[in-house]
């Protein structure tokens, strides 16, 4: 049986990681808050978000084989990210 994530249409699954820190830092930048709190908040939000993904489509998606493009965005601001992703999916085209 095919994975849902690999259904007949033309996509990239792209992973945008970041570290717990720095995720928290920009949450709070974006929406305010303390970072230790927005720290503890996003580790729920992504252990939520894995237990979906797995009951959703039976998959792990903390699994980074099932991604064609993983992004350590730590290090980038958004133009950097897409500027780098465009520039990945181009040599995969």
């Amino acid at each position: 049986m095919r994975s849902p994530l690999h259904i007949d249409i033309p996509a990239y699954k792209i992973l945008l990681a970041a570290s717990p820190e720095v995720a928290a830092s920009r949450i709070v930048e974006r929406e305010g808050g303390e970072v230790e709190e927005e720290t503890k908040k996003a580790a729920v939000r992504e252990k939520t978000n894995w237990q979906r993904y797995q009951e959703l489509y039976g998959i792990s998606a903390e699994d980074e084989a099932w991604y064609d493009l993983i992004v350590d965005t730590d290090q980038k601001d958004r133009a950097e990210v897409l500027e780098w992703v465009l520039t990945k999916i181009n040599k995969l085209a």
